[in-house]
């Protein structure tokens, strides 16, 4: 995955965090508006870690593969392509713990958007429920 892939994915949670544009902005606590909603904030727990985890997983391969290919150009005193491999590495092993660190804050982050959605939703429920509350009935006709 070459650092454009890497910061383009990335990237699009980013942007929706300082954007403007309302149809990109993440959308925490907002109320449950179907089953599928339900069912989507709840498997995220499990299945949003999947994909960092894999590019660390992926990093971790790509750096033990630089790594090797250091030693061997160094081995056949092809200096130059050593380097390059050496700076691959090095870049791999920086982005992996990052990715790790993305995998195991996602379910606890996701964990926290689903219970105050599960709240929001509740006093919603609860709100619509109840549009009389704190007004005087009016008074009837005898």
């Amino acid at each position: 995955m070459a650092i454009h892939d890497f910061i383009n994915f990335s990237g699009k949670f980013t942007l929706g965090l300082i954007s403007k544009d309302q149809r990109t902005a993440p959308r925490f606590f907002k109320p449950f508006q179907s089953p599928l909603n339900i069912l989507g904030k709840t498997t995220s727990i499990i299945t949003d870690p999947l994909i960092p985890l894999g590019v660390a997983i992926y990093k971790l391969l790509e750096t033990a593969f630089h790594l090797l290919s250091f030693t061997f150009n160094l081995l056949t005193l092809n200096l130059r392509t050593a380097r390059a491999n050496l700076s691959e590495a090095a870049a791999s092993l920086y982005l992996a713990p990052i990715m790790l660190i993305i995998a195991i804050a996602s379910p606890i982050l996701n964990l926290i958007d689903l219970i105050g959605t599960v709240i929001t939703s509740l006093l919603e429920l609860n709100h619509s429920q109840k549009p009389n509350q704190g007004k005087l009935p009016a008074a009837q006709n005898v």
